[in-house]
């Protein structure tokens, strides 16, 4: 027979609000003992099994009678469904039939538990979604909520490879390395060594606008939360910021001694001021304040110098989702990790596991870890438990793992 290891929990949660204490605590050792509670990883990969007493502390807010409030609600719902009525729980239990409600189940849409899902990660009641889904925003949607949906509703295998080009245009005369969408997806921006950043329309492909100013090629690009500014990194030690609704300049930020790698806006939104962060040649990190609504940023940046050695580069950089915390990688394979907890940037720690370049960093959409790549070959999940911050190996030179 199936045993459930969280209806497990919830049956000796219930015994131990009943007057004999003695029959929980058999019950609890038995499920410890063959292993019937939930498992979980730790950071090695290996799994274990949970304890009731750390399951009672992760959730400490279920009451022991909890399993009962249950069992009366799909009661309750039953009998909505059926027009039949029970009397009580007992006669319930006893008398039901476990098909009376598999026919309302089958005809409900997969997309109710999208519905059902996305309501859980967020106060508003989201709308029933239509059958017949944009499949460019359920892939949206999907990286947005960071978790896999329901196969149904992602796209199909083939998909892919029925897809066409639908538009082909000669943007700029040189090389272009980044590329941006605002976030709103209609328009994209372009930045090329050709000293040029420039805006298009997504559907028609119709250049919008050209922003002229730097004399030297450009590096990356960002747009900021509110979908107003847009940054320009570049070769020329500067970043510049436009008005995404003018096309206006609106500042050029000076910081760096050399060239810029990367440029990023911070999602952090505690406070009426919001920060854009940028790295470069001369192995800084520098980050400017400035007014939400404005574009009057700070002419000094705080400024982090990490050149551990000549010639050490700062390459990339990630915040998280909330934006409390800031990664950046460096040539000199460590990873650097900055707190916004005193609303002002602060080193916290240096992470020197990779052995070779740190390329690459990204922030997970929904917990706070992130993923780092290196120039030699392991790519590594970082999390932050029991006050460390701890990595799983992703090791693509090691032949064990093909």
């Amino acid at each position: 027979m199936a045993s459930s290891p969280g209806l497990n929990f919830l049956i000796a949660k219930y015994l131990r609000g009943l007057p004999n204490s003695n029959l929980a605590n058999e019950f609890v050792q038995s499920l410890e003992q063959n292993n019937l509670l939930p498992s979980t990883r730790n950071w090695n990969g290996v799994e274990r099994q949970i304890s009731f007493s750390e399951l009672e502390q992760q959730y400490a807010h279920v009451p022991d009678n909890h399993l009962f409030h249950l069992l009366e609600n799909v009661m309750s719902y039953v009998e909505q469904g059926i027009g039949k009525r029970f009397g009580s729980l007992s006669t319930f239990l006893l008398q039901m039939d476990p098909t009376c409600f598999l026919e309302n189940k089958q005809k409900k849409s997969s997309t109710r538990k999208y519905n059902m899902f996305t309501t859980a990660y967020h106060p508003c009641k989201y709308l029933s979604n239509p059958t017949n889904r944009n499949m460019q925003i359920i892939l949206r949607e999907r990286e947005y909520f960071g978790r896999t949906l329901s196969v149904k509703q992602l796209p199909a295998s083939d998909l892919y490879q029925r897809m066409n080009m639908r538009l082909k245009v000669i943007a700029h005369k040189a090389s272009i390395y980044c590329i941006a969408f605002d976030r709103t997806g209609t328009y994209a921006l372009s930045g090329a060594d050709d000293f040029l950043l420039k805006m298009w329309h997504v559907h028609t492909g119709r250049l919008l606008a050209t922003f002229r100013g730097h004399s030297k090629e450009i590096c990356d690009i960002d747009v900021n939360f509110e979908n107003t500014l847009v940054a320009s990194a570049s070769l020329d030690k500067k970043v510049r910021v436009w008005n995404l609704k003018t096309t206006k300049m609106e500042c050029v930020l000076h910081g760096h001694q050399s060239g810029i790698n990367a440029t990023k806006f911070s999602p952090f939104c505690k406070t009426d001021d919001r920060w854009l962060a940028s790295v470069g040649h001369d192995g800084s990190i520098c980050f400017w304040k400035y007014p939400i609504g404005t574009t009057d940023f700070e002419p000094r940046p705080i400024k982090f110098v990490e050149k551990s050695r000549a010639g050490a580069q700062m390459l990339c950089l990630s915040f998280s989702p909330g934006g409390y915390f800031v990664a950046a990688g460096s040539s000199d394979s460590v990873i650097r990790v900055y707190s916004f907890h005193t609303y002002s940037p602060l080193k916290i720690c240096e992470l020197d596991r990779h052995t070779s370049v740190v390329e690459t960093l990204c922030y997970s959409h929904l917990t706070n870890s992130f993923i780092s790549g290196s120039k030699d070959g392991t790519a590594r999940i970082w999390r932050y438990e029991q006050q460390t911050w701890r990595a799983i190996v992703l090791n693509y030179n090691d032949d064990s793992d093909k």
